[in-house]
């Protein structure tokens, strides 16, 4: 899918320059909000992160206002829940192996989407549009994980989700640098220079297949079209 994702990118690239006259460029900056989710009766007390993100993209847009576009993002993600244990306790209760496991990466993505421009005023512009948006993680943070000692005391430790962590016989598999996600969003065109976007993103790529890790994502950021 990757492969795939990255070709199409390409070909949109190549077939946009043809028609240069009606490209434009930009460049963005803002944040995201993400949160991870895994499976049932596991992984629960999953908490909202934020994480920062710039980029630059390339749009072409028609005479009947159809917009397509693509670009390339770095971002750090960062994601934190808690863990429950496949044992219970020798009173029947169930056990927390993490009570806490908070990750942070920095990643580099491709978007592509396409959009309708709508003239609201002559400085005024929204563009909906749907899409994909492919993402390959280039590095892990130091970032905090809990669990409980054999003294029954809680200890922070610390781990990279792309290593993994591993403290007898509590692991945790290293997370997928690879996701591929289908993705909506608007974008507010002021003074046909002026952006403002907002996206919205879930992960149908498994990031943990150890817990079921997926991920739900919010964009918001300001931007400067050429």
């Amino acid at each position: 899918m990757k492969k795939e994702t990255y070709i199409l990118f390409l070909l949109f690239t190549f077939c946009a320059n043809l028609v240069a006259q009606d490209i434009s460029y930009g460049i963005h900056a803002g944040f995201n909000l993400s949160k991870l989710s895994g499976h049932e009766y596991q992984v629960y007390d999953e908490k909202t992160r934020m994480g920062w993100q710039i980029g630059g993209d390339v749009k072409y847009t028609t005479k009947h206002n159809i917009q397509i576009g693509s670009g390339l993002v770095m971002k750090t993600t960062k994601g934190q829940f808690a863990v429950m244990s496949d044992y219970v306790s020798a009173s029947g209760q169930p056990v927390t192996l993490f009570p806490m496991v908070k990750l942070t990466d920095i990643s580099i993505g491709i978007p592509i989407y396409i959009g309708y421009k709508i003239d609201l005023s002559d400085a005024i512009s929204l563009i909906p549009n749907v899409g994909i948006y492919s993402n390959y993680g280039v590095a892990s943070l130091n970032d905090d994980v809990q669990i409980h000692d054999n003294n029954g005391h809680d200890r922070m430790e610390q781990w990279k989700c792309y290593n993994g962590y591993s403290n007898g016989a509590r692991t945790i598999d290293p997370f997928s640098r690879f996701c591929f996600a289908p993705r909506i969003g608007v974008d507010m065109l002021i003074s046909k220079h002026y952006l403002f976007s907002i996206t919205f993103q879930k992960e149908i790529s498994t990031l943990s297949e150890q817990y079921g890790c997926k991920r739900r994502e919010l964009n918001m950021c300001l931007g400067y079209s050429f």
